[in-house]
């Protein structure tokens, strides 16, 4: 191949003075050591932010958890309070023919009417009424 490489481009160019094969050769030595030292850095970026991003979550997990069990906790309460409450009292929703509608009653309220709460809940408030208080509703 020299033999050749001499007798046509001999005496046009110079004679190269390293052979391709040793540039190939020092081109990937000199790259592969690049390319994998730069792999083990965004490896160890990637393994940072995943713990990073996994903390923040478990953060967020044990806050929403703690929220829960507080207003678990609230709510029961509530419901204890409203079920216990000597006094009349009903959870009435807005509806827009003006007239409420009986979203929960307490023990008393069910009573004083001669109801269950499962018969009370849903009802128009002015079911509850009498004849007379029916007119005067309507």
């Amino acid at each position: 191949m020299k033999n050749l490489y001499e007798k046509w481009f001999g005496p046009i160019l110079p004679k190269p003075s390293i052979p391709m094969a040793e540039i190939v050769k020092y081109v990937f030595l000199t790259l592969v050591p690049i390319v994998f030292l730069l792999s083990l850095v965004g490896l160890w970026y990637l393994n940072r932010q995943v713990k990073t991003r996994t903390r923040n979550l478990n953060e967020e997990k044990n806050k929403a958890q703690k929220s829960e069990k507080e207003f678990q906790k609230s709510e029961k309460m509530f419901a204890t309070l409203f079920q216990q409450a000597g006094g009349y009292s009903m959870v009435l929703e807005p509806s827009p023919s003006g007239i409420p509608t009986i979203l929960d009653a307490n023990k008393a309220a069910c009573e004083a009417h001669g109801f269950t709460p499962d018969e009370m809940i849903g009802k128009p408030v002015a079911d509850l009424d009498d004849e007379e208080g029916r007119k005067i509703m309507y």
